[in-house]
């Protein structure tokens, strides 16, 4: 053992013995022990070695030597509850032994709320009408002494509670609103970044919206769709046709296209929509069919020997006016013609024309039906008294094929028997597709017949187009028969006006769900659709089904997506969309600051949708531009921007930094520190 040392070497003294100082102000911590042998003085340590300290050996008013230390720092939160300890290590003049002694101290920071963060119980999915619990969690020094709570809807922000816990039970708008904190000390206050529900609920507010919109012309198409506000979205739709007690399931899909007819005008349709959490009906539509008047065959006339009575019927929407004709001329009640009219529902008329003092040879009669669509016609012969109506024959319709290719050639022929022939039937064409070419014949059975072609070129507009040859048969002594044939044509073609639509529309925020639908016309139907993503030059095929449902990322409002219909005679591509995704600001974590002998330099990155506006703050004061403190900034794209803070004339000691990046969903923030002249430029 040393001469001059103890067995017990003396405990080093800190000074102060308490430390409790403010964030960011300068600490100096001082810490001396004895040298009993000053040429084997004691080697004095700290634990943590905050910075470096300044030692120096020293002899005291009485003839003792001491070694002190002396160690400086700037107080940081992350130094609150630090224990830092002061070790002196004395080594022994024979055989290089050595021993320890050591003091300690904890240090008090106090600093205002930082790390201030949000946290959802029950975590994941809540049930629409279920309980949740906000918990505002912060580091502070004080603790916390206030906490309150705030939503925000849109550019609307509200006070909603205060304390550490907000506690409610949720409804669907929850799911539209942002809820953060703001926590407080003495020293300050901070808010938590904003959280957004995920509330999950059963279909709402299911409707039917019908494509085109208004009046539907009859043979034409139309596209039912139901829309629903669903969390998770709705997983099946199915459609429902009700005419009078009878529905049937018609259709399952977000869309249900097909060809109006007449009928289709008095039936009732509507979808139910179903997520895992139940289902919900819509109310029913009922489709406004509009097509030109149609005269009823059943219209006839009878003869007394005082009159000629006619009863003429007529189908159409819009309700079709009627009127009478007599060699041409338009028929007006008076004594001797008295017209009567009886409505038959919405769409239907009778109309029923009396001739008094008629005599042997009565001119031919016209009922005439009009609407806006077009106008209808039948003749008619008053028979005499002895005359008894036959069943004319059956026109015989043949076409090569009834399924055609759109672009080929159709040709139609109708013929019909001419039991007389100085009075051979009238053969017309409805729909009147083109001019037809008529002939009386003479058949190898010595009969004769009237025959007509139509020809036309085959369009997808002529699908499920019902085409009539309609006789018209005059009889020897007054009036007329009718009699006709019919077909339905099919015509084949490849998928046209192929389009997509984004459920929700508008803009969607990063982490939902949305449902691309691709829509098309086609004969027959649509096989395949396929879904594509197009990311600059580079496209991916990313689905099939004529539904693409995915969640979306920030990196989704930069990709274009595309839908293709195909069936067997061909295919198309609707045109592209773009998502308009929006997200909160996210700051890049490239921030940086740099240091000269005369500035501190400091750039921040941010991206965001809507776009983000950034902010400086230095010891909590916003910053603003002056001669000594110069804000530049550069958009970068449509989303992102660069913020660089210049401070001239900076000191040695400078305070922290802080760039803020806010838009309406949000707002992010970096904190940064200027090194010192010997340090190399980082963030912190």
């Amino acid at each position: 053992m040393s001469p001059c040392l103890l067995d017990s070497p003396p405990k080093p003294k800190l000074t102060p013995e308490k430390v409790e100082v403010m964030e960011g102000t300068s600490v100096s911590l001082s810490c001396s022990a004895a040298a009993p042998c000053p040429k084997l003085p004691p080697n004095l340590t700290w634990t943590p070695r905050l910075s470096d300290s300044v030692d120096q050996l020293q002899e005291n008013e009485d003839k003792t030597t001491s070694v002190s230390s002396v160690l400086t720092f700037t107080a940081s939160h992350l130094h609150h509850r630090q224990k830092i300890t002061c070790r002196a290590l004395y080594t022994l003049q024979q055989g290089g032994n050595q021993k320890t002694s050591e003091a300690r101290l904890t240090l008090k920071v106090r600093y205002p709320p930082k790390n201030t963060s949000v946290s959802v119980s029950p975590s994941g999915s809540v049930l629409e009408g279920s309980s949740v619990t906000l918990t505002c969690s912060s580091e502070a020094s004080p603790p916390v002494q206030n906490y309150t709570w705030y939503r925000v809807n849109g550019t609307e922000m509200n006070t909603v509670g205060t304390g550490q816990n907000l506690t409610f039970n949720v409804t669907e708008s929850s799911g539209s609103e942002q809820y953060y904190c703001e926590a407080q000390n003495e020293h300050g206050k901070e808010n938590s970044t904003t959280v957004l529900l995920n509330v999950i609920y059963p279909p709402k507010n299911t409707s039917v919206s019908v494509s085109p919109s208004g009046s539907v012309l009859e043979g034409s198409s139309v596209t039912l769709t139901c829309s629903s506000k669903a969390s998770p979205p709705v997983q099946n739709y199915t459609w429902y046709r009700v005419n009078g007690t009878e529905m049937n399931t018609v259709g399952t899909g977000q869309n249900l296209t097909f060809n109006v007819t007449e009928s289709s005008g008095s039936e009732q349709y509507y979808c139910e929509a179903q997520n895992e959490h139940g289902k919900e009906n819509s109310t029913t539509v009922l489709l406004n069919v509009i097509y030109m008047p149609q005269i009823s065959g059943s219209g006839s006339c009878s003869r007394t020997a005082a009159e000629i009575s006619c009863s003429c019927e007529s189908r159409g929407n819009p309700s079709p006016s009627m009127e009478w004709r007599v060699s041409g001329l338009r028929v007006t009640n008076s004594t001797d013609r008295v017209i009567r009219e009886e409505q038959l529902g919405n769409t239907g008329l009778r109309s029923s024309l009396t001739m008094r003092h008629s005599q042997r040879d009565t001119a031919t009669l016209l009922c005439l039906s009009t609407n806006a669509l077009g106008t209808s016609s039948l003749q008619f012969h008053a028979p005499s008294t002895q005359q008894h109506s036959d069943s004319p024959p059956k026109p015989k319709l043949t076409t090569e094929k009834v399924e055609v290719m759109e672009g080929t050639s159709v040709s139609l022929s109708c013929s019909a028997a001419a039991p007389c022939p100085k009075l051979p039937p009238n053969l017309t064409w409805t729909p009147r597709l083109s001019d037809s070419v008529d002939q009386l014949q003479e058949n190898e059975d010595k009969t004769t017949s009237v025959s007509s072609v139509l020809t036309f070129t085959a369009s997808h507009l002529y699908h499920r187009q019902k085409i009539t040859c309609r006789a018209l048969y005059p009889l020897q002594q007054g009036g007329n028969q009718t009699s006709e044939a019919s077909l339905t044509l099919k015509v084949r073609y490849p998928p046209k006006k192929t389009s997509m639509s984004v459920s929700p529309s508008g803009s969607v925020l990063e982490g939902s769900t949305v449902t691309l639908t691709c829509s098309s016309k086609a004969s027959p139907p649509v096989q395949n659709y396929t879904w594509y993503r197009v990311n600059g030059t580079e496209m991916n095929t990313v689905g099939t089904g004529q539904n693409l449902t995915f969640n979306v990322t920030e990196s989704s409002g930069s990709e274009q997506y595309y839908c293709e219909a195909q069936n067997k005679p061909g295919k198309e591509n609707s045109t592209t969309v773009l998502l308009n995704v929006i997200y909160m600001p996210q700051i890049s974590g490239s921030g940086s600051c740099s240091r000269t002998a005369a500035e501190i330099s400091c750039s921040c990155e941010s991206r965001g949708n809507p776009s983000p506006s950034m902010e400086w703050h230095v010891s909590g004061l916003r910053v603003s531009n002056s001669t000594d403190r110069v804000i530049r900034e550069e958009q970068l794209g449509n989303t992102g921007l660069r913020s660089s803070l210049t401070m001239r004339h900076s000191q040695g000691d400078t305070a922290t930094l802080l760039c803020l990046s806010t838009n309406a969903l949000g707002a992010s923030s970096l904190q940064l520190h200027a090194p010192s002249p010997q340090q190399h430029s980082g963030s912190v």
